[in-house]
Order: C-alpha cells, then structure tokens, then sequence
C-alpha cells in the first residue's frame, strides 16, 4: 500500500466490518500498525482496537508489542485506550485476569 493514511478512513466506516472485501490482508495489518504508532492521534488508535476487539485474526507480533506499548504510556493514551489495549494484549497471550 503506497499511503496507509487513507486507509485510515476505512476504520472509520460503519462497513469496516467489510474491510476484507476493499484491502487485502497484510494491507489492513499496515493500517493497523499505523494507526496504532504514536505519531498518530489517539482516535485512529481507538478506531484500531475496536477493530482488533472484534477481528483477532489481524493481530500480529508487532501489533501485541505495540499493544503492550500503548498500555504502558499514560501521557499519550486515556485510561480507557490503555485499558483496552491491555485487555487485547492479555487475550491474545492467554491470560483472562
């Protein structure tokens, strides 16, 4: 994908759930990665955990690390993104607590 910005938009679709069918595999995980970078705002990075919450099978190494990023940076992210991204971090590794 040669601007991964504008697929940033499809996050924001109410058809998001449909993403498959506009961009390919590893062109939603580039999105997803980007959106969830901390050059990014934290609305791109909420729009990304709400579609990693429902479609698990886009998350990746780099993408748990990010998480676990995200979860530990108070001044960049609210409680509620950082609890989120921890709850995903968690399910991915097996961990329910």
């Amino acid at each position: 994908m040669q601007d991964v910005r504008t697929g940033l938009l499809i996050l924001e679709n109410k058809e998001v759930e449909n993403i498959a069918d506009i961009y390919s595999f590893e062109q939603i995980r580039e999105i997803l990665i980007f959106a969830l970078t901390d050059s990014t705002s934290e609305y791109w990075t909420i729009l990304a955990l709400s579609l990693l919450s429902k479609k698990s099978e886009y998350i990746s190494d780099e993408i748990i690390l990010m998480l676990k990023e995200i979860a530990g940076m108070p001044k960049k992210y609210t409680q509620k993104t950082r609890h989120e991204a921890l709850k995903i971090f968690k399910k991915q590794n097996g961990n329910t607590n």
